[in-house]
C-alpha cells in the first residue's frame, strides 16, 4: 500500500479505526496519513468523513478505502 506514496498526486487512505491497534500496520498508516473512522460513534465517524471530503474536494486528492468485514 506505501508504494502508491511514490506516485506524484495526493492520495488520502481511510481506515476503520479498529485498524489502528494492529501493529505494526495502525501506527504505520496513521504516521502516513490515514484517516481511521470509529465506525461505534457515527456522529465522530460522520464528522472526520466530512471533513475528509472537504479535503479531497478542496485539494483534488485521491482517495482509498480499506474495508474489512472481519469481526
Amino acid at each position: 500500500m506505501f508504494n502508491i506514496w511514490e506516485i506524484p498526486f495526493k492520495v488520502v487512505a481511510i481506515a476503520k479505526k479498529e485498524l489502528f491497534y494492529a501493529f505494526p500496520f495502525g501506527p504505520t498508516a496513521w504516521l502516513a496519513g490515514v484517516v481511521f473512522i470509529d465506525r461505534t460513534n457515527s456522529k465522530k465517524a460522520n464528522e472526520t468523513l466530512q471533513k475528509t471530503s472537504r479535503l479531497i474536494n478542496t485539494d483534488k486528492v485521491i482517495y482509498i478505502i480499506f474495508y474489512s468485514n472481519v469481526k
